[in-house]
């Protein structure tokens, strides 16, 4: 106010002096009162524009602006609203953000006026990089926390409001949010089960840290909620999806991040994750000692030896003297199916999601334990067509294909439908199912359960029916494998891994496709489901004469295997005739009619 008085003393004097200058020179009356107006047009605008100017604060230093904003009272009700709103949108979903942006023309932050739009946001920043320049003018102030996110997140909804595509950012963003969702803990799990295909560990730790430091402009108790909700995902990736082949990388980084920045904070969970976190360091070889070994059934064997250790449960001394002693017939078809199961459960549940997402890329080497699964349940199939053609009578053909039929039946009952495939499969291949003289010596309940199984694992379009038997059952022990990984190919190949296919090698443009990223989450879900201990007796000794039997198969030539066990089929069971097909169907007609 002391500029604008000298002003208008400067102004008067001028006036004065005008004055006297008229009078002197003689001007009219008329003259002296437009220049007389015009003066005070001048000052009145100036007076205007120098309030506006102090209003805005322009004359005070950042203290006292700060003092001006805590003292005085907003005398504009609409910005006073703007301001709420601006607040209010820093709590809320980033799918809520971008549904709001339209609405919300403007946003006082630290009152300065700030108008973006979403669009030009989002066109000003494509590139992941400039989310540093972004974090820099949010910690001057020149742009809130909305517009930050906005600008570093781009997240496309459904009509129903999930989630197609997005940024990595924008899905860290939804990722770390803390407020109340009923769909944020399957976003989660969907989430890290995929983050290997759309980004890498140091992304994914830089985009944390960074979503961790964006606290620190949020209101109480918004920042300490937005903190804790960054450690519980952190703490979530290193207890259930860590993998040491790929995250080991950013163990450095992590625990720098804990020492220096969460502990001030947070002392209790950065203690914790630190906890967890060094746990990590331990060789992977020491944490999966109860896996079955990479290499096959053989060195499964070595891994889960039996409780005796006499010498006849000894791998030299055991294949002769156990053979004479067990066989299928002799067994009772329920606790034959049990101890199969126990095996393969122990297989089963030794598989990680990592090596999913490695067979569905095409690598196969990297999924050891999907691997010999798959051999295993070859091998049971095999194993299958050996007992049925080591038989040279017709009527013990018939007996070991009706025991199988039972263990079949007893595999369904027991949810084992990997077990259940790999019978059926044995028993339907062209050397078991063409031995008619063999199956006319069933009694009519086998042959009925055949039927009806054989329906159940119909291959057609991709085993549609057993996989809804899957889903609509509670409790599965083990589904079919091979179903889930060929549903994971046929995915990862039939969907774009971004919504727009412009990618360099150092900056990714355009949306994630999300949509492709949850069906394969979703299938992986199916295809581990049941990963929990076995909980029926083990009978170790029926399990090893098991798991010889089925080794025994696996390690020869499967393509010379398949031949010789069709004409061994021929062999016991010669093909008919022209004329004894040709006789016998006339026969047929005749006692028809």
């Amino acid at each position: 106010m002391a500029r604008v008085k000298t002003l208008k003393d400067e102004i008067e004097k001028q006036e004065s002096q005008y004055s006297a200058t008229t009078a002197s020179e003689g001007l009219d009356e008329t003259q002296s009162a437009y220049f007389v107006f015009l003066a005070y047009r001048i000052v009145v605008g100036a007076v205007k524009f120098l309030g506006s100017l102090k209003k805005a604060g322009v004359f005070a230093s950042p203290v006292t602006q700060v003092a001006m904003e805590e003292t005085q009272p907003q005398k504009t009700p609409r910005k006073q609203h703007n301001r709420q709103v601006c607040h209010l949108n820093i709590g809320q979903d980033i799918k809520d953000q971008l549904r709001n942006t339209d609405e919300m023309s403007s946003c006082v932050w630290r009152n300065k006026e700030t108008t973006t739009s979403r669009h030009s946001v989002e066109e000003s920043c494509q590139s992941y990089g400039k989310i540093y320049d972004m974090q820099y003018q949010l910690s001057k102030g020149v742009v809130s926390p909305v517009q930050y996110e906005l600008c570093i997140g781009k997240l496309s909804l459904s009509p129903k409001e999930e989630i197609v595509g997005g940024s990595l950012m924008a899905l860290i963003v939804y990722l770390t949010g803390y407020e109340c969702s009923t769909t944020r803990d399957a976003f989660t799990a969907d989430f890290f089960l995929t983050s290997e295909l759309f980004c890498t560990a140091k992304e994914l730790l830089s985009a944390l840290i960074h979503r961790f430091n964006l606290a620190r402009y949020l209101e109480l108790p918004n920042n300490n909620r937005l903190r804790f909700r960054v450690c519980y995902v952190l703490k979530v990736w290193m207890e259930s999806y860590w993998d040491y082949r790929t995250d080991s990388c950013v163990l450095e980084t992590m625990e720098s991040f804990l020492r220096h920045h969460v502990r001030s904070l947070m002392p209790g969970p950065a203690a914790r994750l630190t906890k967890i976190l060094r746990s990590l360091r331990t060789p992977k070889e020491t944490k999966e000692l109860s896996c079955p070994s990479v290499d096959g059934i053989e060195s499964m064997q070595q891994q889960h030896p039996p409780e005796n250790n006499s010498e006849a449960n000894q791998p030299g001394k055991f294949i002769p003297q156990q053979r004479m002693k067990l066989d299928v017939l002799g067994t009772s078809h329920a606790h034959l199916a049990c101890q199969i199961t126990a095996i393969q459960k122990r297989l089963f549940c030794a598989i990680r999601f990592t090596e999913l997402l490695r067979w569905m890329k095409g690598h196969s080497k990297e999924a050891a334990t999907i691997k010999a699964m798959s051999r295993f349940t070859n091998g049971i199939a095999n194993w299958v067509k050996e007992t049925v053609l080591a038989e040279h009578d017709t009527r013990s053909r018939g007996a070991t294909i009706g025991r199988w039929i039972l263990v079949a039946h007893q595999f369904f009952q027991i949810r084992n439908l990997d077990g259940l495939v790999a019978i059926i499969g044995g028993l339907s291949d062209t050397s078991i199912y063409r031995l008619q003289e063999s199956w006319a010596t069933l009694p009519p309940l086998p042959k009925d359960l055949f039927r009806s199984l054989n329906r159940i694992t119909d291959p057609a379009q991709n085993y549609k029916t057993l996989r809804a038997l899957h889903q609509s059952s509670s409790k599965v022990q083990i589904p079919f494998l091979g179903a889930y990984l060929t549903e994971l190919v046929f995915i990862h190949g039939r969907f774009k891994d971004y919504v727009h296919e412009n990618k360099t090698d150092s900056v990714r443009v355009g949306y994630i496709s999300w949509e492709k990223y949850a069906r394969i989450a979703s299938t992986m879900k199916l295809a581990l489901d049941g990963q929990q201990p076995f909980t029926l007796p083990q009978d170790m000794e029926l399990q090893q004469w098991i798991d010889v039997e089925v080794s025994v198969l696996l390690f020869q030539d499967q393509n010379g295997l398949q031949t010789g066990y069709y004409e061994r089929s021929k062999t016991l069971e010669p093909c008919l005739k022209h004329s004894t097909i040709r006789t016998k169907l006339s026969a047929a007609l005749r006692g028809s009619v």
